[in-house]
């Protein structure tokens, strides 16, 4: 029989940590690139770049304003391993 039992916040801080990536916005006049959040999530053999929706709001923003999105980045060297 499998015993269950109780997954540590240091396991899940861990697990985050090791499929966080962000996501760098940069715009062709604007100064500053927007950094997003994100983690990998797998579903059913498929893979998603999760993040809260309100992240992406200033970059509806920026594109709002006129600017236009120059190049999009993935950085995932940031986890922990």
């Amino acid at each position: 029989m499998d015993k269950k039992r109780d997954v540590t916040d240091q396991e899940i801080r861990n697990f985050f940590a090791k499929h966080l990536v962000h996501i760098i916005v940069s715009f062709d006049t604007l100064g500053d690139d927007i950094k997003i959040t994100s983690f990998v999530l797998e579903i059913l053999g498929n893979w998603y770049l999760t993040t809260a929706a309100h992240c992406y709001d200033e970059v509806e923003n920026c594109l709002g304003a006129g600017y236009s999105i120059k190049s999009i980045k993935l950085i995932d060297a940031f986890g922990s391993q």
